[in-house]
């Protein structure tokens, strides 16, 4: 589940890191993907329960990516919106214990799925399904549970949620259908839509009322 060899068509963005020498978990562990440290501040930051992939597309206006990079994800790309997201559960299940993988590093990662694809969630289902191919698709990803809430707890992550908890909370709505699913401050969100009705009441009513004005004049009441 990582890109391994040369693509000579493809452009990944990042420089080539070669096995030489030891084992292949001292290997992976060398890579900055298992690094734990953490240089982005998270004071603030929040994981509530409408952050998940269907709202990051339909709030935030960023197209979620599925990969089966998974070095790829939550990696934000910000100048073409694009968020990715390794969404294969079945495989980091399969994979607990390992120990070609850092400890914690399978749990952690299941949890950023628990966390975007939250068990339950119709919405979230449904979105999923839609998202490509049957046979491409991990359906196990939408089993997880328990997610964690608490940004502090997650470490080799950490950054790229943070990144991306950032630019779902900056974003503001840009068409009509973000401004109807954006309903993270209730009281903003109650106070457009009542301005809009009572907008677009009164227009009605001002039209009914031009149209019976025009009819009058054309058809004036016999005195």
């Amino acid at each position: 589940m990582i890109d391994v060899g040369v693509f000579y068509n493809a452009y990944t963005g990042r420089e080539d890191v070669t096995w030489t020498a030891g084992t292949l978990a001292g290997f992976l562990q060398r890579l900055s993907l298992f690094s734990t440290r953490q240089v982005i501040p998270c004071d603030g930051i929040r994981l509530e329960n409408n952050f998940h992939v269907c709202n990051i597309e339909r709030i935030a206006g960023l197209e979620v990516q599925l990969t089966t990079n998974l070095c790829d994800h939550l990696l934000l790309r910000e100048d073409i919106r694009v968020v990715y997201v390794f969404h294969h559960a079945a495989f980091l299940q399969s994979h607990k214990g390992n120990s070609v993988f850092p400890d914690g590093f399978v749990e952690e990662t299941l949890q950023t799925l628990a966390l975007l694809f939250p068990k339950g969630n119709r919405q979230v289902e449904k979105w999923y399904k839609k998202k490509d191919k049957v046979e491409e698709l991990d359906f196990t990803v939408l089993k997880v549970s328990h997610p964690w809430r608490r940004i502090d707890g997650y470490e080799y992550w950490r950054d790229r949620l943070v990144t991306l908890k950032e630019a779902f909370d900056d974003s503001r709505p840009r068409s009509f259908g973000q401004w109807w699913h954006d309903r993270r401050d209730a009281t903003q969100w109650y106070a457009v839509w009542i301005a809009v009705f009572f907008t677009v009441f009164f227009g009605f009513v001002q039209s009914v009322v031009g149209i019976m004005q025009l009819y009058k004049a054309y058809y004036p009441t016999p005195g």
